[in-house]
């Protein structure tokens, strides 16, 4: 199976932001959908593997206040 790198960069990202939303107290599936500004259907989806549209990445940064096209970039060298 081939990986798009776009959608492993969404990947990681997604997974920091969750990480980083964990750490501030909202870890329920339910709060964590709220805050990443999707249904807790669609964030159960992504989490099984679904594709991370493009609109999906654009809301995603809308609902944490992140630059347009952040969660489509690498940012290792970032503090998490």
């Amino acid at each position: 199976m081939v990986i798009d790198p776009l959608q492993a960069i969404r990947r990681t990202n997604l997974r920091r932001l969750i990480v980083e939303l964990k750490g501030d107290g909202i870890a329920t599936s339910k709060a964590l959908a709220r805050a990443l500004g999707m249904a807790c259907h669609t964030l159960a989806d992504l989490r099984e593997g679904a594709h991370i549209t493009a609109a999906l990445a654009r809301d995603i940064e809308w609902a944490m206040n992140l630059p347009r096209h952040w969660l489509d970039c690498e940012h290792d060298r970032e503090p998490a």
